[in-house]
């Protein structure tokens, strides 16, 4: 009997490397095939695009008290506890605002704005998710303080970059410029996904 398994044991280590190195080719191909569906940074270059230092708030606030009105937001109810961690840390954007975001399944963020001064949660225009499952963009519009993948964004601009698909439709992804203006976030320009797969 321990005759058998040795023979088996040296057997598995002769034919180990040649299973390995199927294993590997297999997983290259697929991974060939698979990277035209990555989504990278360079695949959302837009030279007509918005800039964040073109929106300019002329002083980013301090805000003392930072607070969320529950009752402005079906999704700040039901996400009350994210709100309310996120808003006592203070505006991240647009001088007295604040990105709120919370996850939604893998790879999927939802997210909403809030005046931090007053409370008021404001509307976001088409939706409030973001598919990145097929997104690699973390060199995409660097030098932020965005702490998510999706989402570019500073405390002294009032453009807001969304980044992935919405509400998971890979059909409409690519990236979402949003200007605030007022309390309203205004969607103004959008570059869609450039791949060159053929």
């Amino acid at each position: 009997m321990r005759h058998i398994q040795r023979i088996v044991l040296l057997a598995s280590i002769i034919l180990m490397p040649s299973a390995l190195q199927t294993i590997a080719g297999r997983t290259q191909q697929i991974t060939g095939a698979d990277d035209c569906k990555i989504v990278r940074g360079k695949d959302l270059i837009d030279p007509q695009a918005p800039i964040l230092s073109a929106y300019r708030v002329e002083q980013p606030e301090r805000v003392q008290k930072p607070r969320v009105d529950l009752s402005t937001s079906e999704a700040a109810r039901r996400f009350r506890t994210v709100f309310r961690q996120q808003v006592s840390r203070g505006p991240n954007y647009a001088g007295h605002y604040r990105v709120v975001v919370w996850g939604c399944g893998s790879s999927c963020s939802s997210f909403a704005v809030v005046n931090v001064k007053t409370g008021r949660v404001l509307d976001i225009p088409d939706g409030q998710s973001m598919s990145g499952v097929d997104f690699e963009v973390s060199d995409f519009v660097t030098g932020t303080e965005s702490d998510y993948t999706s989402f570019r964004y500073r405390k002294d601009s009032k453009l807001l970059i969304v980044i992935g698909a919405p509400d998971e439709d890979a059909a409409k992804g690519g990236v979402f410029y949003y200007l605030l203006s007022g309390e309203h976030l205004k969607l103004i320009h959008f570059t869609g996904v450039k791949k060159n797969c053929l």
